[in-house]
């Protein structure tokens, strides 16, 4: 493209300069190619935003181990942070159930109850991840989301959303449990069922019930705010804090300073993998939420620049003493049902969560724990996707074996160790799949010259003397030796004997070295038996290979062929 003009019709940079800038900082269009007409759809879109991210972001809070107003200081540092690099128009980065009970289970190991440390490391693990994030994206590893399968994703979110409703059920019992970590939460919980708050129970049922209800039949209203109004003022009118119903308290009000937390380097030593683990949990979470928002609007997501955005909303989250951040799908589809164009939503909702901490801050200190743990329990009921398990079940039983151990790693042994098992058994699927691919002989499908898998035509036509033979992969060294066995078995089984085998080459898209090698020894063998290779449909590509081993002078010219039904014609033309 040509560089602008200035005002005197001279060219000049400043063109080019712009668009690096807004290549890399995607945000700066907000302010430079924002549209007058999206001003309306956008504050709509915060303000519904806001009713949400509220009382989730306390409640969020609480589950990664910190007090509920760092929720809040995540909340709108995040959004300003994605808003500025990320490249979708409405994903919500900011505090999420998963990342923030991955993040507990990261530091409760580490700080023995110094709430105070606990915090500051909080804070340098969502630097941390931010660090991995931005360096991920600098080194365009946007493509590391294809060895995350569906079925991967879906047992990690089966599996955290367990943990996550084992994780509440404390605060809607009313009980303090013992227990280290989340993971041996519900035997704690068994043996202190006997100490359960009645009222507590009773309150925390009735605001899922209100939830739920809302969901159901005026799902335009913020379900997650009512309840917390709600139930704050059940609390107020019957003083249900007299008969143990315990409250958040005291909230800090105001906006923090940003500042960058400085710990021990043994300590900082100690986070790094498990800020890689979260980096990778949380751009994984948040691509494929913001992908399948893009589509439907007819816009695409810069997967690379996706860390970008990341890493700045959870760098931007610790310099505020927040802690590490997550696309949220609840919050993102929040946005796009209520027609924000841009992340200025975004913006104007980090507006409002500062407005929130500067003079709102008093009207949730009589919020009950119990109200926040129902938040936090519907929102990872709601993960439990039922439909998507029958599907895999329906559709690929592996898949759904993959699902599952992944959801049991992930409950057994935690979310980042059980996720990384999870990704190694995926890569092991593919291996599975590519050394035992599919094959198939061909027979003619009756009155057509078309040829097709014997095990799907019922009535076809075999020809008496032409084995037709289709190989479904790569050939390499793995699977090479599937192509060898078969032929050979078939050959020796056939009757009458084989004269000709006709290998259907169009699913072979390239071979390796020892490939090249096993059929040059087929071809051999097959030649001392009498029997004439020939081949159909050959790729430009795998033909140059076997140019360059010397197989085609053994093939022989004459006997590669366009098509199928030219090599079966060649058969019955023989001498």
């Amino acid at each position: 493209m040509s560089e602008q003009k200035n005002a005197t019709g001279k060219n000049d940079g400043n063109g080019g300069a712009s668009r690096i800038v807004k290549r890399y900082i995607p945000g700066i269009k907000l302010f430079t190619d924002y549209e007058t007409s999206w001003w309306r759809p956008d504050i709509i879109a915060a303000m519904s935003l806001w009713a949400i991210l509220v009382p989730q972001s306390l409640a969020y809070a609480q589950l990664a181990g910190v007090p509920a107003v760092y929720g809040l200081y995540t909340a709108f540092a995040a959004m300003i942070g994605y808003a500025l690099f990320g490249t979708s128009r409405v994903l919500n980065q900011g505090p999420e159930s998963a990342v923030a009970i991955v993040t507990a289970s990261t530091l409760i190991p580490l700080v023995a109850g110094d709430g105070d440390r606990y915090i500051l490391l909080a804070s340098v693990l969502a630097i941390m991840v931010g660090v991995w994030a931005i360096i991920g994206g600098l080194a365009r590893l946007g493509f590391i989301t294809r060895f995350i399968s569906r079925p991967i994703l879906l047992g990690y979110i089966i599996g955290s959303a367990w943990l996550i409703v084992i994780s509440q059920l404390p605060a809607m019992l009313g009980i303090t449990v013992e227990e280290d970590g989340y993971y041996s939460a519900l035997g704690a919980i068994l043996q202190n069922l006997g100490q359960a708050n009645a009222w507590t129970v009773i309150l925390g049922i009735a605001l899922m019930g209100l939830i739920y209800a809302i969901k159901k039949f005026v799902p335009k209203i913020p379900a997650y705010l009512v309840a917390a109004v709600v139930g704050t003022a059940v609390v107020a009118i019957f003083n249900l804090q007299d008969f143990g119903v315990t409250l958040i308290g005291s909230i800090e009000s105001g906006v923090p300073l940003p500042k960058i937390p400085f710990v021990p380097i043994p300590d900082m030593v100690s986070l790094i993998l498990p800020a890689a683990g979260i980096t990778l949990l949380a751009y994984a979470d948040s691509v494929v939420t913001a992908e399948s928002l893009a589509r439907p609007n007819g816009y695409e997501i810069d997967a690379n620049q996706e860390f970008i955005g990341l890493g700045a909303a959870s760098i931007a989250s610790g310099l505020f003493q927040g802690f590490p951040v997550n696309g949220s799908q609840t919050r993102s589809v929040v946005l796009d049902d209520s027609g924000a164009k841009t992340q200025m939503s975004g913006l104007i909702s980090s507006l409002l969560v500062i407005v929130t901490l500067l003079v709102l801050t008093p009207v949730f200190e009589l919020l009950p724990n119990v109200a926040l743990a129902a938040i936090v329990m519907v929102a990872g009921i709601g993960l439990f996707d039922v439909k998507e398990m029958k599907t895999l079940w329906r559709l690929q039983r592996a898949d759904f074996i993959l699902m599952v151990l992944t959801a049991l790693g992930v409950i057994v042994i935690g979310m980042l160790p059980g996720i990384l098992i999870a990704v190694v058994l995926s890569l092991l699927d593919v291996a599975r799949r590519s050394t035992t691919p599919h094959t198939a002989v061909l027979v003619q499908v009756p009155g057509t010259d078309t040829f097709r898998d014997s095990d799907n035509v019922g009535d076809g036509e075999a020809i008496p003397g032409l084995l037709i033979y289709r190989f479904d992969a790569p050939l390499f060294f793995a699977n090479v030796s599937v192509m060898t066995d078969q032929l050979t078995s078939l050959v020796k089984e056939a009757d009458p004997p084989i004269e000709w085998v006709l290998i259907d080459a169009e699913s072979i898209p390239d071979m390796d070295t020892t490939a090249l090698q096993g059929l040059g020894e087929l071809l051999e063998d097959l030649s001392d038996a009498g029997i004439t290779v020939v081949f159909a449909r050959l790729r430009q590509a795998v033909r140059d290979l076997l140019d360059a081993a010397g197989l085609i002078d053994v093939i022989g010219e004459d006997n590669i062929y366009l098509e199928v039904d030219d090599g079966v014609a060649a058969f019955n033309l023989r001498d």
